[in-house]
């Protein structure tokens, strides 16, 4: 067999070529998954903007004492609504039991613990990864027998997935009660 261009080594040749159609669609897959990673990383970044709006827009019809809003630097607001300074600090590895009330930003109710169980609460180990990111991280800023409302943008709950009646990129809000801290 002639080719136009002899290589010493035709069976390294056909090694090289074979090599070659494996990379370059590799190369090219990995180039794609770039630009995906890039459209993903610049929609989070603009829901966070517009999940932060939609929070000063909700407060700002809201009569809280700017003393027990807390907004931390993920986006994460706290709102205090009933404080015990002097009860168990929840710690990452501690079984938490929660009593909450899950709502859109507009009110609407999508879950409720009161629904759910004899005892009205959800149990979880603070850490394990269980619940969504924006539980992981206010649980641990509250103490037994605190309530708190939680705006949490979309990023730090169900994300661009969304799940069951909750769509995707939607920041929600939690009234949540700190029933009870087991270390």
């Amino acid at each position: 067999m002639r080719t136009l261009f002899p290589f010493p080594f035709p069976s390294l040749s056909r090694s090289l070529c074979g090599l070659l159609a494996l990379l370059l669609p590799l190369a090219l897959l990995t180039a794609s998954c770039k630009k995906d990673d890039d459209t993903y990383t610049k929609l989070i970044e603009e829901h966070k903007a517009l999940d932060e709006q939609a929070f000063k827009d909700y407060l700002a019809k809201q009569n809280y004492s700017p003393a027990d809003v807390v907004r931390r630097e993920s986006g994460l607001y706290i709102i205090y609504t009933k404080r015990n300074p002097n009860a168990v600090q929840v710690q990452v590895g501690n079984k938490v039991k929660a009593q909450y009330v899950g709502q859109f930003l507009n009110g609407n109710t999508f879950d409720s613990s009161y629904d759910n169980s004899i005892c009205q609460c959800y149990g979880f180990q603070v850490g394990a990864g269980t619940v969504i990111k924006g539980w992981e991280e206010a649980f641990p800023q509250l103490r037994k027998g605190e309530e708190a409302k939680l705006l949490v943008p979309s990023h730090l709950a169900y994300g661009p997935s969304g799940t069951g009646s909750i769509p995707p990129y939607t920041p929600i809000m939690f009234d949540v009660v700190v029933a009870d801290v087991v270390k």
